[in-house]
């Protein structure tokens, strides 16, 4: 716990240089103790919260989503946005059947909820979104590569 604490801390400095927005997982004690810009869901947490207690003046409230109705239940559990993955292989997933571009095309487009692409993502793949509804990108392995005082 202390060390995600100070790795949030070191996130949202290096974030805040930037003027890039950090949102926590599953957090929302973290995520207001270090003025987080947001609360990342895992997909079961969509089942059992409603946005009205996640909430914050400025927050964004996401929530994971790997199918069509884990996307629907993040847009009724009123979500903000949901992450969609995997989009393309990846190797902190490295068993997880990637979606691919056409499948991620169609969920996002279905979805009711702006949608952000999540899973195996740098500058190749990315440009092969282009076009498929996302709303944006999202990344883990991206983080762990960049060195942030």
């Amino acid at each position: 716990a202390a060390a995600r604490r100070l790795w949030a801390r070191r996130l949202i400095a290096a974030c805040r240089r930037h003027r890039l927005r950090l949102s926590i997982a599953g957090d929302a004690a973290l995520a207001r103790e270090i003025r987080a810009d947001g609360l990342h869901l895992p997909e079961a947490a969509s089942r059992r919260h409603r946005r009205r207690g996640l909430r914050r003046p400025g927050w964004i409230v996401t929530a994971a989503t790997h199918s069509p109705a884990a996307l629907r239940r993040a847009a009724r559990a009123g979500a903000d946005a949901a992450l969609l993955s995997p989009v393309f292989a990846t190797r902190s997933h490295p068993g997880a059947t990637a979606l691919g571009v056409i499948r991620f095309t169609a969920w996002t487009r279905a979805a009711g909820l702006p949608v952000y692409a999540l899973g195996g993502l740098d500058d190749s793949t990315a440009r092969r979104l282009i076009g498929g509804g996302a709303v944006g990108l999202a990344g883990i392995g991206i983080a762990a590569r960049h060195d942030f005082p």
